[in-house]
């Protein structure tokens, strides 16, 4: 009778338990993608080359997405574990790959530096030497001609200090500007992309009728040329003419999680399938991580298409 009473006691614990797990598992996943993602930005500042870690961010995010998906609680717990192992190297690998960075941005640096200083060497040796090498050039290739000075005319050029210090002067100050440049790539005007793409990944190419319950499939167009590392939240929603939008306030169906280098872009395959018919609007919106607020925030990128679900024919 005991056993019997304890076994029941156990059962309800694990009904009442299991959903608050599961939301605290779900909480420290995330906490580890952010952990990742703040890693992978640190060598990427630091000059690392982290196209590779940023492909194992997204092997774990893609991992991540299915598991929301996930039929059973071991399925999904499973999954987790994956992600969550390929998120610890990524903050393990980062290091070797933040150090190798600032290696290679000082050897680019020296070499800059080098590079400006040699010119502004070459420079000064020109401007005070430059002059009888130029006579002594000149004599070896036209040393039998005759010279005939002219009443009034001005100096040779070759003679003219004040025009030799004013071309020294404009190549120093091009240099500088050239060097510079060098320093500041990387630069850019910030901006996100979001589309959506047909069946043919072409813009407009969408299916204008389904059938309700048959699966469809579009493709969502993200790129990233906000000069670094962008972590992105693509949020499918459904809805109908009177759904508010930018955001929508309604739960997301389905939510596509994406790591992007800057000057990228990815096209991913989305498939669907409606329940109900009558015309839905399918909303898709670009919320960006906010390393400050430690959360992904609405980036007021949003589009939508329309598709009319038919009830299936009648056989």
């Amino acid at each position: 009778m005991k056993i019997g009473v304890a076994v029941i006691i156990l059962l309800a614990a694990s009904i009442i338990l299991l959903p608050v797990l599961g939301a605290r598992e779900s909480s420290d996943i995330w906490d580890k993608v952010y952990e990742a993602y703040d890693a992978i930005r640190v060598a990427e500042d630091s000059g690392g080359n982290v196209t590779g870690l940023v492909n194992m961010l997204n092997s774990a995010l893609e991992l991540i997405d299915r598991a929301e998906e996930a039929g059973s609680s071991g399925e999904r717990n499973s999954v987790l574990r994956k992600a969550s192992s390929i998120l610890g190297s990524i903050v393990e690998y980062s290091s070797e790959i933040r150090l190798r960075g600032e290696e290679e941005a000082a050897r680019r640096q020296a070499t800059y530096l080098i590079i400006l200083v040699s010119l502004v060497i070459l420079i000064i040796l020109a401007y005070f030497y430059g002059e009888p090498f130029a006579w002594r050039t000149w004599l070896r290739m036209r040393g039998d001609y005759k010279i005939r000075a002219s009443a009034g005319g001005r100096r040779s050029m070759i003679l003219d200090e004040e025009v030799m210090a004013v071309v020294a002067a404009i190549i120093v100050v091009v240099t500088v500007f050239a060097v510079s440049q060098l320093f500041l790539t990387g630069i850019v005007e910030p901006f996100s992309e979001l589309a959506v793409l047909g069946e043919d990944m072409k813009i407009g190419d969408y299916p204008p009728n389904v059938v309700r319950g048959e699966e469809f499939t579009i493709y969502v167009y993200i790129g990233n040329y906000m000069g670094k590392t962008m972590l992105y939240d693509v949020e499918v929603k459904l809805g109908n003419k009177t759904t508010p939008i930018d955001p929508s306030p309604v739960t997301p169906v389905k939510r596509i999680h994406l790591a992007l280098v800057h000057n990228s872009s990815r096209k991913i395959p989305l498939t669907l399938s409606l329940n109900d018919t009558g015309e839905w609007r399918i909303i898709f919106e670009l919320w960006e991580y906010n390393d400050t607020a430690k959360t992904f925030t609405y980036g007021g990128k949003w589009c939508q298409i329309w598709v009319n679900v038919e009830p299936p024919p009648q056989i």
